[in-house]
């Protein structure tokens, strides 16, 4: 993709809400989005939130969450999720610290990544520590949380200039890209172990 082109309403005026989308599991402890709906809820008339789960994930959790009108939940997969992620501004990871994300990378990261949506996420876990390395988004403490939203739905610009960043940086972790790096380390330590052989 050309990072200069962004499928997406980049000129979104600062009073048209912050589209931030959360996808994945809803299960607490480790997938627990209650933060998430805690922001979503100071921020009502700024910001909608949409959560892509499984239908019966959600089912077995829903009672545990007070959903706020500004959220909906939506079951999709395929196109229909290529499309969602178009229509948003900002994936969301915001989960509680557990030893688990210390070393978990989720690929929901990579597939935000790959539709140039930068991520908001918190500090001590694999994603926080990728996504502050490549300067993908924002990596905030929970009390940050909504200024820093605000700050993002007031200043429109900021999304336009991450979201290219994101695609730009997408292209270097394609499989395609992995598997070349891959090919090119094989043929490194190859010629390496052929030039400490014996003449």
């Amino acid at each position: 993709d050309d990072p200069s082109t962004i499928p997406h309403d980049v000129n979104r005026p600062s009073d048209k809400p912050l589209a931030l989308v959360y996808v994945g599991s809803t299960a607490p402890p480790i997938y627990d989005v209650s933060q998430l709906l805690k922001t979503a809820a100071a921020l009502k008339d700024q910001l909608r939130l949409t959560i892509i789960t499984r239908e019966h994930d959600w089912k077995r959790h829903a009672s545990v969450y007070h959903l706020p009108a500004n959220v909906q939940v939506k079951h999709l997969s395929g196109q229909a999720l290529a499309d969602e992620l178009r229509l948003s501004d900002v994936a969301a990871m915001l989960f509680a610290d557990s030893e688990y994300r210390r070393f978990c990378m989720p690929l929901k990261l990579f597939e935000a990544l790959g539709n140039g949506l930068p991520i908001i996420c918190q500090p001590g876990n694999a994603a926080a520590e990728f996504v502050e390395k490549h300067h993908l988004g924002w990596v905030v403490e929970a009390r940050q949380i909504i200024d820093t939203l605000r700050n993002v739905i007031s200043t429109p610009s900021i999304i336009l200039e991450k979201r290219r960043h994101c695609l730009r940086i997408a292209l270097d972790h394609t499989w395609l890209a992995r598997a070349k790096t891959i090919l090119d380390t094989l043929s490194s330590n190859q010629q390496h172990s052929t030039n400490q052989l014996p003449s």
